[in-house]
């Protein structure tokens, strides 16, 4: 049997029939008509009768309702029907339908059964069917009566291996009913019909009087369709049916087949297409149209719209496309689709988008009602790309345009010369600045310039060595030349003007020079101020020169006769002892007066000699610190370091002061503190000399300072420590460093020893002085008090020296006093510890042995030869070392002392002199060889072995500065004694240098 619809059933009543439902009621509650049958068509009055709102039709109206109410709050029998399914016969297993050997019946028709939710089997096998609803089919086909079904029957539909029934409902809130049709003269059914309704709905009389109704309807029309078949099978009409039908089928299967082919293409195009439904829910699409706009699958879809995948900025004008469109007019514009950030790449919101092209048209019904847009979109993002590249090749050009035009004006205005040349080194541009610089007049054409008229004959070659690199190596250079034309400043400055060119290459995408391009500068003015600057220097350096000799000049003039006038004192103050010495065993012979005044005239030529030594030591110290002064503002004050022992400071500077302590009865104390012995420190590297120039001027003046007060005691102390000492330590106050200067002993000339620093404190127990006057103490020409000078002497210069020395070594130096009190000075020094050298005797030669007289206490005595130009000094310096023992030889110049070694034991082969030469003390400054020469040709006749050992060679020279000492010990004298000396400073000297 063809499938039948229950509403056909409905449809053949006579009986004026319609389905309510009353989930579409209005406000008011008036019922929704949702569906008539023919005969209520025809009697439409009825309705409008029953639901008007007339006064004589409100009791009815109220019936109405009331039986709409009673039959299950708002459900009516007709809308309790979610679903109906239809079965016939399986006519392949019996000859003909309505015979009693049925058993197989054949899903015919299924109306509303997906929508509720229960899925029917396809076929019933109520012979051998195992399941609930094939024995409850069983029983309908034997009582021949409708069965109502429970969620339990329904719930147990089986379709092979997959489970049907109502979808998440339990068996409480689902029911059905089973019924049988017959048609005349069938002693079986030959089909069913299933209804579902809805739970709930209470089964009363009229539901079940509807429901044979129904029943016996549907087998009514099931007969009349199977007479209609009977009929065309006896005419032939039933076999020119099926032929038509046949064709039509086929024709059915070709059209699916392309429809299929059609729809397959459709997949596979890059057009997206698409359907929506008038409220912007994706009805249809292709994957294309997917893949353009990002629109989500499946579940991911629900609740999505066309509208979630714009751009907030492209809203107003997609809004008003859809209008359009849903006007019933169609168009086409371009949009940006908006990815959700599912599926982007990155998982990040989309900000650019997908460009695409949409043409839409309006989908309508027979009405001429639009029911759905349609349409498709294709990818516009290369073309968009090809525009965004297009019109940003546009924007450049015409920045470029704008920059050219920039350029020019800016090049036409700028104060500095500007050029462009060929590889032919031809002019192809230049600006304003260019003329005015190299004095061209100003043409147009800037081929016809010859620049070679406008540089100088040397200014050409320098060019043209210039521009080459650039060609050739392709760097960039700058270089300065001379032009043709003549400069004035109009100041009284003139000269030939000067140019200042930059040339850089321009070269194209491989990276060949096409041409130069560069700037030109006027430096004329430049130029002028520097060969003023450089004759100033250059006057600033030989005044500076001039200024240096004459210092120089005036202290060696001014040390050779101090030298001699001290030489002179000590050999009076010598000859004053030996004849009170001579003269003592016959004092007693002489009345007391003559005693008294003999005793009177030696103290007075005492007291005379000291003042004379004394007054010279001034003049010396002065001499010393000028020449300091003039090195420290000339920055040429350097710090020379050397191996030296700790302990040899300490007693140098005791040996140094002893005799001047005694001559004005102060005691001076030398304290070694426990730091050097627990730091292990022995040898340093170490500027000596000018630690000990600032011992003597802190020590000159500690004497100076005690000599007139009741206790006198001067104590000199020196320790050490790993750390910067701090003025607690000391127990002083620093002064303020005068300049900051980088750590004194980072140069590879002091070692890689460990970092120690050195403190010495000088302290007395002199007048002292106040805060007022410590801070002015260290200022150059300052003194304590204007009192100062007129008492105790002085320049003012000796400790602002003292603090450039201690700085220059990487220390700081501080005070201590109060008046009446005493005052201590202590600084550090840094050094870096060293390991003590060792003595290389097979250079140093077999010591030569010194004549003693007397026992072991006698004096020692030495040959010394004395190298001196000068007969004054000469005559002094040889009396005063005879008068102590020393056995001494005096020539004139370097060439003399030469020849005298010769004659000596120390030059080989010489067995037959007894002149065993210790030490030679060299002047510098003489006539036919000066000092310098003659030692390094003694330390070349050394090495070539023409004299045996090594001679030691004292250098003894008014030239006290640090770069003559410097020279000298590297043409290799030993040691250096600035004149004027006493020689209570020299012994010690000679004495080191023979013990070795």
């Amino acid at each position: 049997m063809d499938a039948v619809s229950p509403l056909d059933f409905l449809d053949a009543d006579p009986r004026p029939a319609c389905v309510v439902d009353l989930r579409k009621c209005g406000r008011n509650g008036e019922p929704h008509i949702e569906l008539r049958n023919t005969a209520l068509q025809t009697q439409g009055n009825l309705l409008d009768t029953l639901l008007g709102n007339d006064e004589e039709n409100s009791s009815a109206r109220a019936r109405f309702r009331a039986w709409i109410a009673d039959e299950g709050g708002g459900a009516a029998v007709f809308t309790s029907l979610d679903c109906v399914g239809g079965y016939r016969a399986n006519t392949d297993f019996v000859e003909s339908p309505g015979q009693a050997g049925n058993s197989k019946y054949q899903m015919a028709s299924a109306q509303g059964c997906q929508a509720a939710g229960m899925a029917l089997p396809a076929d019933i096998n109520i012979a051998t069917g195992r399941t609930r609803f094939a024995s409850i089919c069983r029983a309908a086909q034997a009582l021949l009566q409708p069965l109502e079904l429970d969620g339990e029957d329904l719930l147990s539909f089986k379709c092979g291996d997959a489970a049907h029934g109502f979808n998440s409902l339990t068996s409480a809130q689902i029911q059905a009913v089973l019924c049988p049709i017959l048609v005349r003269g069938a002693k079986v059914a030959t089909g069913f019909l299933v209804v579902g309704i809805k739970s709930g709905v209470a089964r009363s009389q009229l539901s079940r009087a509807w429901l044979k109704c129904i029943t016996s309807l549907a087998s009514e029309r099931v007969q009349a369709i199977m007479n209609a078949e009977e009929a065309m099978i006896a005419t032939g009409e039933y076999e020119s049916k099926s032929k038509v039908l046949e064709n039509a089928l086929a024709d059915r299967n070709d059209v699916t087949e392309k429809l299929a082919s059609t729809l397959a293409m459709i997949e596979m195009v890059d057009v997206g297409i698409f359907d929506f439904d008038t409220s912007g829910v994706l009805l249809h699409a292709n994957e294309a149209y997917y893949r353009l706009s990002g629109h989500p699958k499946g579940d991911a879809a629900k609740g999505y719209s066309w509208a979630d995948c714009v751009f907030p900025e492209d809203q107003e004008m997609t809004f008003t496309q859809w209008g359009l469109l849903s006007q019933g007019v169609a168009t086409n514009f371009e949009m940006r689709w908006k990815r959700p950030m599912a599926s982007t790449f990155d998982g990040k919101e989309d900000t650019e988008g997908q460009w695409v092209l949409a043409a839409c048209v309006p989908t309508k019904n027979e009405a001429g009602e639009v029911i759905a847009i349609a349409g498709c979109i294709m990818d516009l993002a290369a073309q968009k790309r090809s525009q965004n590249d297009a019109l940003k090749r546009a924007e450049a050009l015409e920045r470029a345009q704008a920059s050219e035009e920039r350029f020019t004006r800016f090049a036409e205005s700028a104060p500095i010369g500007i050029y462009i040349l060929g590889l032919d080194l031809k002019l192809q541009y230049v600006n304003r600045a260019w003329f005015d610089i190299n004095g061209h007049e100003v043409v147009e054409d800037f081929g016809i310039i010859d620049w070679h008229s406008v540089v100088s004959a040397e200014g050409i070659a320098v060019v043209a060595v210039q521009l080459d690199l650039v060609i050739q190596k392709q760097q960039a250079v700058t270089f300065q030349f001379q032009l043709q034309r003549a400069w004035s400043n109009g100041q009284g400055g003139q000269g030939q003007a000067w140019a200042l060119a930059s040339a850089y290459p321009e070269v194209d995408k491989d990276g060949a020079v096409i041409g130069i391009a560069g700037t030109l500068t006027d430096i004329s003015q430049l130029k002028w101020a520097e060969s003023v600057q450089k004759q100033r220097v250059e006057e600033a350096v030989e005044a500076r020169r001039q200024q240096d000799n004459f210092i120089d000049m005036t202290s060696h003039e001014i040390r050779n006769p101090l030298g001699a006038v001290i030489h002179c004192a000590d050999l009076v103050m010598s000859s004053l002892k030996d004849m009170a010495d001579l003269v003592g065993g016959s004092l007693s012979a002489f009345s007391p007066d003559q005693r008294t005044h003999f005793n009177e005239l030696r103290d007075g030529a005492l007291e005379a000699v000291n003042t004379i030594i004394s007054c010279s030591s001034h003049q010396k110290r002065i001499v010393d610190d000028i020449l300091t002064l003039s090195k420290l503002d000339s920055r040429l004050l350097t710090i020379v370091p050397s191996p030296i022992r700790l302990d040899s400071i300490l007693r140098d500077a005791a040996n140094m002061f002893e005799v001047d302590a005694k001559k004005v009865s102060v005691e001076l104390r030398v304290d070694k503190a426990d730091s050097l012995r627990t730091l292990a420190v022995d040898w340093v590297m170490l500027d000596s000399g000018r630690v000990m120039q600032v011992l003597i001027n802190l020590i000159t003046n500690a004497l100076k300072f005690t000599q007139k007060e009741a206790v006198r005691v001067v104590t000199l102390s020196m320790g050490a420590s790993r750390s910067r000492l701090s003025e607690r330590e000391l127990e002083v106050e620093f002064v303020p460093l005068h300049t900051l200067r980088d750590r004194a002993v980072n140069g590879v000339e002091w070692g890689s020893g460990e970092e120690v620093y050195l403190y010495f404190k000088v302290s007395d127990t002199g007048c002292g002085f106040s805060d007022e006057q410590k801070a002015i103490i260290f200022e150059r020409f300052a003194q304590a008090s204007p009192r100062t000078h007129s008492r105790y002497g002085g320049s003012g210069l000796g400790l602002f020296i003292t603090r450039e020395l201690i700085e220059l070594q990487g220390g700081e130096i501080g005070v201590s006093s109060r008046p009446g009190d005493g005052t201590a000075f202590a600084f550090y020094v840094t050094a870096r510890s060293v390991v003590a050298p060792q003595t290389d005797l097979a250079i140093a030669g077999p010591r030569r042995s010194s004549k003693e007289t007397g026992s072991k206490q006698a004096k020692v005595s030495h040959t010394i030869l004395v190298v001196e130009d000068n007969v004054v000094n000469q005559k002094v310096l040889r009396k005063q070392l005879e008068k102590l023992g020393h056995d001494v030889h005096v020539v004139s110049h370097g060439g003399e002392a030469l020849s005298f070694l010769e004659t000596t034991s120390c030059w080989k082969g010489n067995t037959a002199t007894d002149v065993n030469l210790d030490v030679i003390l060299m002047d510098i400054e003489m006539p036919v060889m000066d000092g310098f020469t003659c030692t390094r040709k003694i330390r070349e006749a050394e090495a070539q072995g023409q004299i045996e050992g090594h001679l030691p060679i004292i250098a003894v020279s008014a030239n006290a500065r640090h770069e003559q000492i410097k020279y000298a010990l590297e043409c290799g004298m030993d040691d250096t004694i600035s004149k004027p000396f006493r020689i209570v400073d020299l012994i010690p000297k000679i004495a080191r240098l023979i013990a070795g």
